[in-house]
This record gives C-alpha cells, structure tokens and sequence, in this order.
C-alpha cells in the first residue's frame, strides 16, 4: 500500500497494521501482561495504603497483628511478582511507597507509636530480598 511506501520513504520502519490485525496474538499476548502489572501495582499500592491508615488509626496491638498477620505477607506477595518481572519497576515503586509512607513535609504521617520506621525497614527489607514470602506462608 501507498502508506507503507510513505512511512519507509520518511525513515518509519514500522511493522505492518494489516499483519498487526491479521496476526493479534502477540500484541494481546503483550497487553495481557501490561493488565497483569498494573493490577498488582495496584493490590501493592493498596497495602502501602492500608499500613498507612493503620498507621493513623490503631491502637500498637491491633496495628501490629494487622501489620504481622495481613498487610506484611501481602505486600510481600505482591511486591515479589513485581521485581520477578520487572526489577526496576519494583524499585521505583518501592521509592513512590517509601515516601508516600513518609508523607509530606508540611504534614508528614502521624506516628504516634513509633511503627512507621519499622514499616519503611520491612519495605526496604522486601526490596532487598532479605524477607521473603516465605516468611510468611507463601
């Protein structure tokens, strides 16, 4: 077709959009996994979420069975399926996950039992690999 003549005359060597519809199942194939990441940033990014708001909340026993019995072993999970299949996206989120924890520096998040150091070590901990989802009964 004329647009391919165009797109290689211009110095675009780009794979055919017909071969692309005819033949889809890499591209699915691709978008599949996309969805999948995303989906765990996501559960990831909902943990990092919840220690924060346990964080806030709860009394130092009920935090610390949340954090131990829930919201640990499911970050870990996660977080482990996310370096297998892309470490350097696990170490960005790992940073984005540390400062949100954090919080801002004109209103950083309440501690008032002295958890979140503990959170941010257990966090850089995963990263590391020096916890693993064993651990934990995964």
């Amino acid at each position: 077709p004329r647009s391919h003549f165009q797109a290689r005359h211009f110095g675009l060597d780009l794979p055919s959009v017909v071969e692309a519809r005819t033949n889809s199942a890499p591209y699915e194939e691709k978008r599949a996994a996309e969805d999948a990441m995303l989906c765990l940033e996501r559960f990831c990014g909902e943990v990092v979420a919840d220690m924060q708001r346990c964080l806030e909340q709860y009394d130092p026993e009920t935090l610390e069975m949340c954090l131990v019995g829930h919201l640990f072993p499911s970050y870990s999970h996660f977080f482990k399926q996310i370096k297998d299949r892309n470490a350097e996206m696990a170490q960005q989120l790992v940073y984005h996950h540390i400062s949100f924890l954090r919080g801002p520096p004109n209103r950083p998040t309440e501690d008032p039992f002295g958890f979140l150091p503990i959170i941010l070590n257990f966090i850089m901990d995963v990263s590391r690999g020096t916890r693993s989802t064993s651990e934990f009964g995964f």
